[in-house]
C-alpha cells in the first residue's frame, strides 16, 4: 500500500512532474543510487548522466520542490549507425511506488525522445532492466517493450540483464 506524504502540518502533497532542474541533480544522484543499489552500483553514472549534455529528464516532485522519481532518456548509436532512443534510468522514491508514477514518467521520457524523433530518424526505444527487476519488468513490458533477440546481458556485478526494445510511435 502507498504511503501518502503529508507535510508537517498534516496536509496532503500533491506530487508532479516537471522538468530536471540543474539544482536536482545531487539530489537524484542520491535518490537514484539508492534506488537502483539491489541492481548494481550507480553512484558515478548517474552524476554523469545527470551533466551530460545529451541526457534529457523528467522529475517526480514530492510537492515541496524536493526529486521524488526520475526519468531519464538519450539517443545511443548502433553499430550500423542507426540512431535508437535509449531510456537509462527511470526510477520513483519508495513512498510513492505504486501510484501510477513510473509509468507517468515512462511516458515523459518517451515524449522527449519523440521531440527528436525527425532530427535523429528515431524508429525505436531501447533499455536495459535486471532481469529480476520484476516491477520494472511488468512496466516496461506493459508498455510495449520486448525482450531483444539474442540480447541478455550481465551487469558488473554478474546480474542478469535483458535488453527490451519497442517501435517509438
Amino acid at each position: 500500500m502507498t504511503e501518502i506524504p503529508t507535510q508537517d502540518n498534516g496536509d496532503v502533497l500533491q506530487p508532479r512532474l516537471r522538468a530536471l532542474r540543474p539544482t536536482d541533480r545531487s539530489a537524484l544522484a542520491r535518490l537514484g543510487t539508492d534506488l537502483f543499489r539491489p541492481f548494481g552500483d550507480y553512484s558515478s553514472a548517474l552524476p554523469d548522466w545527470l551533466r551530460s549534455p545529451g541526457v534529457w529528464g523528467r522529475v517526480l516532485d514530492d510537492g515541496q520542490g524536493r526529486p521524488a522519481g526520475l526519468a531519464l532518456v538519450t539517443i545511443t548509436r548502433s553499430r550500423g549507425s542507426q540512431h535508437h532512443g535509449y531510456v537509462l534510468a527511470i526510477g520513483v522514491a519508495r513512498e510513492l511506488q505504486g501510484g501510477g508514477w513510473g509509468r507517468r514518467l515512462l511516458e515523459e521520457g518517451l515524449a522527449e525522445l519523440r521531440k527528436r524523433k525527425k532530427r535523429f530518424d528515431l524508429e525505436t526505444v531501447r533499455l536495459t532492466v535486471a532481469r529480476d527487476n520484476e516491477a520494472a519488468m511488468r512496466l516496461f513490458e506493459s508498455a510495449g517493450f520486448r525482450p531483444m533477440p539474442h540480447e541478455i546481458e550481465h551487469y558488473e556485478d554478474g546480474q542478469r540483464a535483458i535488453r527490451l526494445s519497442r517501435p517509438l510511435d
